[in-house]
Formats: C-alpha cells, structure tokens, sequence
C-alpha cells in the first residue's frame, strides 16, 4: 500500500514538472568543484597560454550555468589545507597549477566573482572545513601545512588528518578565514562543508575533552564544538557585511525519523551535525542537505528539514554524479526537484557541474526545456531586512536596427542594487510571472536586447531593483513598444 501511494505521488510530480509555471523565487546552484579538478580546473596555469586556457575553461562553465537559468555558483576556495586566492592561513592549491604552494599568476576567486556577477550569477565561497588532508598532501605543503604550523590544532585518523573542533583556537582559525574571504572579495556567500566529526574512525580527542568538556557527555559536547564553530562564522561575516549569506552543506539525514531510520547514518548522532539548531538559533541563511538518496527516502528527509526551516530556504542537494556512478534516470532527479517545488522547500544545488556540462541523460536539456525554462531570483532575506530599495527612475528604450537598446538613471542608486527587466503584451506587467523576465540581476544601467523576428504589435517594458538582501523595487514607469513588421 505504502508503495501504492508513492507511486501515484510520482505520477502527480511527473504532472506538474510538465505543467506547473516554475517559481519566480528560487535558488539554483551547482557544486564547483576543484579538489582532484573534478570540474574545473581542467588546465594547469604554467604559462601564459595555458593560464588563459584555464580562464576560458572557467568562462565555459558559467556561461553554461548562466544559458541554463542558474542563478548560483558554490565554487570550492578551500579544498582541505589548500586554496585558491591569496589568504594568510592557506597555501597555494597544488590543482591549479600542478605545485603546492605555487601561485598561478592572478586571483581565481576574484576573477570568478567578477564572471559570475558579469553573468548575473551569485558567486558563493565554499569552504572545506575540519578535513585537511591526507599524509601525503600534508608531505607535500610542507612547512605550510597546519600539521606543521599549528599541531596543537591538527588530530590524525589513519593516514588523514582532521582539525579538532574541540578546540577554541580552531573556531577562531576557520572564523578568521572566513572573515578573510568576506572582507577581501564581493562575494555573495560563506558555504561551509564538512562542518562535522570525522564519519570513518574516532577523532582522538579525549586529552581536549578533559580541558574543555565543561561537564558534558562526549556526543553533546562534540555537537556544541560544532555548533560554536557555525555560529562564530555567522557572526563575523555579519560583523563586515551583514548581506553576505551564510549557509552549509549537510548530511541530508538529520536524525531517525518516527517511521524512516536513517540506518545509522545521519548528522546528529554519527557525524555530531546538529544543523536544526543553528536554523533554531538564526545562524544560518540557508542550508543545503545532501540528499542523495531516491524518492522513497529522500521525500520524508527532505519533509522533515522544510518542517524546522525557520523560514530559511531548505535547497535540495541533488545528485547528478548518481546519473553516472549509479545508473540513475534522469526522472529520479526531476522527480526529486519537482518535491522541493511541492513543498516550497525554496531551492536546489546539484553535485557536480560536470554532468551538466556534458548534459549526461539529457540532464541539462530537461532544465532549460522544462523546470527552469524561465529565469528565478532569489527568495528575500526578510529576516535580515525587508525594506525594498527605490523604484529606477527614467526608464527609456530606444531601436537601434535590429536591437533595443534599455536605459535608465541609477546615479542615486544604492550599493549593491541589481536591477531585472520584465517583458509583457499587457499594459498592467505582473512581475511575479517568472515568464516575463528578460534578465535579471544586471549591475549596470543598461541592457541591449536582439529583436526576436516574430515581435507583433505593442510590447510593454518596465525595470526593477533589487537590493543585497533580494528586496525587489515596485516598476518603474511602463514603456510601449510597437513592432509593426
């Protein structure tokens, strides 16, 4: 009976993916991720040539994500002990340029925030947290290396090595980096990954516990450790700029559910991930569930995280790369998104950008033609502030050929603001139709647009802004087109 019913359930979705107008408001991300140069990048910069390679193997993939109506990156800056902008804690990544420690001659980071951002996509800092490397890589940094800089710090499992969170100095060491991010780049968010214990072995921390345990049971202790770590990240990114978002990749079982077991794998009691909590104490502007798993678990999992959301968007990770490990149809994942509509969970990130980029099982021509066949803006942070910035003023279009040429004042604009432009064969233009977006998210004042060849009669246009937080503007004033060809 109980497959009966999910049966049908599926068939509902299958339904609405076909007919249903996809949401204005959503988050759709992809993992960019760069340890082992699983998606980028895919050219070592060791000269002139191949560093531009590199560059243009970048802009490939925005370009994709940008044409496929993506609105976010999560680009993976710290990989475990290593990175890939300049920073004071962190040696060089040896994936860029094939040597540990070596800088490939400019910022990746800062040239990917200023693609993503000329492209109209969020760029959001992903950062590996307690992981930092196996003896090898640690070997390979050498006196760079935590292992060596800050053993007080560093605990070892078999050949790999975890920082301990039990520790206060490791919350102020990954808070620092996290501040060194947000106060050197324009990014749009701090996305943290592996914030938890270690899965495989025991950390031995026991010697930390015995200072620090302040009279706690170990497990409790443990997911207070982590729990400091979340919250000190929360708070000195919102210290320099309280706009920068701030979410984390999670175990997407929390805990045993009344009539789902997680079968002992899940955040709360194996990896000491209490992530309802930092929802609970507002340190989190949204979080993103690994939920790779199939629709007869991932639907009750991914139920329970929307029902302690806070109002905080709950996305969806979803899993592409079982397309290829596992042998998934691409309906498993369509299936999964189209639950995360049905609940108004608020979004989705995929793992990994690869499968997009060779459209494996039609994967990225199933979004454009279907569930994200329209652009979508982000949900706004009503709970760091709803106030709307002012409406552009002095909106004008002219013809130009076979082109239209938008424009309008911005001088008094405030800091941050974005601005979309809307499209509609009606006078009243409802800006809540995702249909009538032609771009959304421009940084500057102006936008040229081809004339498509079946443009007929009266067309009417307006522009809005949006602020840091996505607080979007009333219209500005309407302006008619008439295309009499």
């Amino acid at each position: 009976m109980k497959n009966k019913y999910l049966i049908l359930l599926l068939l509902c979705l299958m339904v609405v993916s076909l007919s249903a107008m996809p949401p204005k408001h959503e988050i759709r991300g992809a993992w960019l991720t760069t340890i082992w140069r699983l998606d980028w990048p895919s050219t070592l910069a060791k000269d002139s040539v191949s560093t531009e390679k590199q560059k243009s193997d970048l802009l490939k993939i925005l370009d994709r994500l940008q044409f496929l109506n993506f609105n976010a990156v999560f680009l993976q800056v710290r990989l475990r002990n290593d990175v890939i902008y300049p920073s004071k804690y962190d040696a060089w990544t040896k994936m860029l340029t094939g040597k540990s420690g070596k800088s490939p001659g400019y910022d990746p980071l800062k040239f990917a925030v200023e693609e993503c951002h000329r492209r109209g996509l969020e760029c959001h800092a992903w950062m590996v947290v307690v992981p930092i490397g196996s003896d090898r890589q640690v070997r390979e940094l050498g006196e760079n290396s935590l292992v060596k800089k800050r053993p007080e710090l560093c605990k070892k499992i078999g050949d790999e090595w975890f920082l301990d969170p039990g520790r206060p100095e490791t919350t102020e060491l990954i808070s620092g980096m996290a501040a060194e991010l947000t106060r050197s780049y324009d990014l749009d968010g701090i996305h943290l990954d592996y914030i938890r214990y270690p899965e495989k072995g025991e950390l031995p921390d026991r010697k930390t516990k015995a200072i620090y345990g302040d009279g706690l049971n170990l497990p409790d202790w443990r997911r207070e450790n982590i729990n400091r770590i979340v919250f000190a990240v929360y708070d000195s990114v919102k210290a320099l700029k309280p706009w920068v978002q701030v979410s984390s990749s999670l175990i997407g079982k929390y805990n045993d559910l009344t009539n789902v077991s997680s079968l002992g794998w899940n955040g709360f009691a194996k990896v000491m991930q209490d992530a309802k909590s930092w929802l609970h104490a507002g340190k989190q502007d949204f979080i993103v569930p690994m939920m790779y798993f199939k629709e007869e678990v991932f639907m009750p999992f991914m139920s329970d995280w929307k029902k302690d959301a806070c109002r905080r968007p709950v996305l969806g990770g979803l899993a592409l790369y079982m397309l290829n490990e596992r042998d998934w149809p691409m309906g498993t994942i369509m299936n999964e998104l189209n639950y995360t509509r049905l609940i108004n969970s608020g979004g989705q990130v995929y793992f990994r950008t690869e499968q997009l980029m060779k459209n494996v099982k039609s994967c990225a021509d199933s979004l454009k033609l279907v569930s994200y066949r329209y652009p979508a803006v982000f949900p706004p942070m009503v709970w760091q502030d709803s106030v709307p910035p002012a409406s552009p003023r002095g909106f004008s279009i002219r013809q130009d050929k076979s082109k239209l040429l938008f424009n309008w004042e911005d001088e008094d604009k405030e800091p941050g603001v974005t601005y979309n432009i809307y499209m509609s064969n009606r006078r009243k233009i409802d800006i809540d139709n995702p249909g009538n977006i032609i771009v959304c998210r421009l940084r500057v004042n102006r936008f040229e647009m081809e004339i498509p060849d079946d443009f007929r009669g009266d067309l009417f246009f307006c522009v809005t802004a949006s602020d840091r937080y996505h607080n979007e503007s009333l219209k500005s004033n309407i302006v008619k087109v008439r295309f009499l060809r």
